[in-house]
């Protein structure tokens, strides 16, 4: 369970993927800040326009949003 390490990890194996690869969205402030210290690029939820800020500066945005 969310926020212990475990659940991060298998998700990362299940998706084959790095820490540096994924991007975590939460929000509860200790399960982003459990991702982030296994090094996963994480966000603490709090608002849509702070979310849409971090996709645009984490490249995963495809397209121009408003």
């Amino acid at each position: 369970m969310k926020p212990q390490a475990e659940f991060y990890t298998s998700a990362l194996k299940l998706a084959a993927a790095e820490p540096g690869e994924a991007l975590y969205v939460d929000d509860s402030l200790p399960n982003v800040e459990a991702a982030a210290q296994l090094g996963i690029r994480s966000h603490h939820f709090a608002d849509p326009a702070g979310l849409l800020r971090f996709l645009r500066q984490s490249g995963a945005m495809c397209e121009q949003a408003p």
